[in-house]
């Protein structure tokens, strides 16, 4: 393999596909009529993953519903997300709110959330108009979230996330603990960075935490973000987060000329975002360290996802050749591929 090259990643997470809803069951659709309303117009669609996600869709009282089905266990988790998104949308943030009255148990083991029907697409790529949509959403959203009536509690679950992150990466750096692929790679890689680098960036912040393609949706009328389901400890400065959408919505396209970075980021502080300035150093700086987390947080779990430890290594190796050539590269070019 060339130094320039780098493997399609096997993980659908980096470029989501279009979501493909097929009829329920006539027992499953009896349930929702149950619990929603939902009668005789439910789709269902799956994700597949560590845990596969199942998601539903259909119709009440002529307005289109989104539901999506979790592990009871995560309910205080889900609850507590909501109510962040909930504030953030009352300061005009454009986000997605459960419907009042939910989540519902939905079974033994699972419960039911329910959110108003967003028709809206993906990203599509190289689209400025959308990327700069992007940068005012994020700046409006983190403006809400620096004013938090709830910061303290996100400090405290953030204090602990980091405790047994700073555990896990002694582990992997003293090969107590292997991964579940490449475990000298990893330990490489874990030693070379220290999880608690965060010289030269802002305050902490209460943040989003998951912006990623799969998280976002755009329409003619705007977008809404999605998934606050990481925002409850997710107390980061706020250039982690503004990297990692930088990285998902542009970067790995090759869409990284300083022009692109400096209007997304002049976006969003325009819109009452905390950052006005993001340099080339910082940014790979940001992006290392959330690999070095996230890897952290995949051993953590004890996910043995190979794609997802993939996906991680491959992103690290993308950084690594981006800072060495001063260009930022597609992380997926056929025509570079061997």
């Amino acid at each position: 393999m060339r130094q320039d090259t780098l493997r399609k990643p096997a993980h659908a997470g980096l470029f989501p596909s279009r979501v493909l809803f097929s009829p329920v069951g006539a027992e499953l659709s009896a349930r929702f009529a149950e619990l929603t309303g939902l009668k005789n117009h439910a789709w269902e669609t799956m994700l597949a993953g560590d845990a596969p996600q199942r998601f539903f869709r259909g119709m009440k009282a002529g307005r289109g519903v989104f539901l999506k089905l979790i592990p009871s266990t995560h309910l205080e988790q889900h609850i507590f997300a909501n109510r962040i998104a909930a504030w953030s949308a009352s300061s005009g943030a454009p986000v997605l709110v459960m419907l009042p009255g939910y989540p519902v148990s939905f079974d033994a083991v699972h419960a039911l959330c329910a959110y108003e029907w967003f028709n809206g697409e993906y990203f599509a790529v190289g689209s400025e108009t959308q990327l700069m949509a992007l940068a005012d959403g994020l700046g409006v959203m983190h403006r809400s979230l620096a004013s938090l009536p709830d910061i303290q509690l996100i400090k405290d679950n953030n204090s602990a996330f980091i405790q047994k992150m700073r555990e896990t990466h002694a582990a992997l750096a003293s090969g107590d603990a292997r991964a579940c692929i490449e475990p000298a790679k990893v330990r490489e890689v874990i030693r070379s960075f220290s999880l608690d680098d965060f010289d030269g960036l802002s305050a902490p912040s209460p943040l989003h935490g998951d912006v990623n393609p799969g998280n976002v949706l755009f329409s003619e009328n705007g977008l809404k973000i999605l998934d606050f389901e990481d925002s409850h400890f997710y107390f980061f400065p706020p250039e982690l987060e503004l990297s990692f959408v930088l990285e998902r919505f542009a970067l790995i396209h090759g869409n990284g000329t300083t022009g692109v970075l400096d209007a997304f980021v002049a976006k969003y502080a325009d819109s009452g975002g905390s950052v006005s300035k993001l340099s080339t150093k910082q940014l790979i700086h940001c992006l290392r360290l959330l690999r070095i987390i996230a890897l952290c947080r995949l051993q953590s779990a004890k996910i043995d996802d190979e794609r997802e430890w993939s996906k991680m290594l491959l992103l690290w190796d993308w950084i690594s050749l981006c800072e060495s050539k001063k260009q930022w590269f597609p992380l997926y070019d056929s025509s570079r591929c061997t």
